[in-house]
Parts: C-alpha cells; sequence; structure tokens
C-alpha cells in the first residue's frame, strides 16, 4: 500500500511539472482584468506585451496536455487536439526566434540547444514576442481610440 501511495505522489509530481507552464497563461489574463479596469487605453498594448513574454513557454504547456490526454483514454482525445494546437503555436512561434539565434551566434546551426543555451532563446523569443504582441496591441488601442473619437464628435 505504501509503495502505491509513493508511485502516486512521483506520478502527480510529474504530471504537475509537465503541466505547471500552463500557468503562464494567467499573466495576460491577469494584466488584460487589471488594466481594463485601471488603464483602458492601453489594455491591449500591455496585453500583447505579456502575452508575448509567455507564449513560448506556455504553448509547450498546452502541447503537454497531449501527453496527459494518453492516461485518459477514449475521454483525452479533446484534449489531445488541444495539445496537438500547443505544437502548432510551440512551432510557429519557436522557428523565428531560433533562426535568430543562429543569425545572432547565441546557437551554433545544427546543434541540440541545452543547457544556458535554452535560457538565452527562450529570453530572445520573450522579446521579440513581446515586441511584436505589444505593437499589435498598440495598433489595436489606437484603432480602439481613434474609434471612440469619432463617436464622440459626431
Amino acid at each position: 500500500m505504501r509503495r502505491l501511495r509513493l508511485a502516486l505522489s512521483r506520478f502527480a509530481m510529474k504530471l504537475l511539472l509537465l503541466l505547471s507552464p500552463l500557468l503562464l497563461w494567467f499573466l495576460p489574463l491577469c494584466a488584460y482584468r487589471k488594466l481594463r479596469v485601471t488603464a483602458p487605453i492601453q489594455v491591449w498594448r500591455w496585453t500583447g506585451i505579456a502575452t508575448g513574454i509567455v507564449v513560448c513557454p506556455a504553448s509547450i504547456g498546452v502541447y503537454a496536455l497531449y501527453w496527459v490526454a494518453g492516461y485518459l483514454w477514449i475521454f483525452g482525445f479533446p484534449l489531445a487536439l488541444v495539445g496537438m494546437l500547443g505544437l502548432l503555436v510551440g512551432m510557429i512561434h519557436g522557428d523565428p526566434v531560433y533562426k535568430i539565434a543562429i543569425m545572432l551566434g547565441i546557437v551554433e546551426r545544427g546543434t541540440v540547444v541545452h543547457g544556458t543555451s535554452n535560457l538565452y532563446i527562450a529570453l530572445l523569443g520573450a522579446l521579440l514576442w513581446a515586441l511584436v504582441y505589444g505593437a499589435l496591441g498598440w495598433a489595436i488601442d489606437l484603432w480602439r481610440q481613434w474609434r471612440l473619437n469619432v463617436r464622440n464628435t459626431a
């Protein structure tokens, strides 16, 4: 009985570590909810920056759902589809960062990324996607502000 409890607790810890990157999706959600009240003019700009910071590791967390679905047999099929979507998002966001890291000399072409190089690539990805999604959010904020000004002058 004790062995079973130990095995279950190890399994639960592995599952928790596997799914912990999913918690990163709460950062953009909390930023949106807070800024919607405190700074509604800048809400999409900061939500975009927060999304860009977490999109690479959080998409890997969504991909982990694919592996969790295997423990749920046929009931895990929808979860596996969401996991495949996470893999797609991770590949879309990871490839440009890897190419830029090669161009900057952070990693060499054709090598496996491990150790501190993985950290540098993750930080580069956070910077790149925070700029991209922040600029997109800034454009949405400008469009919303323009629409509000047109509505008030009419």
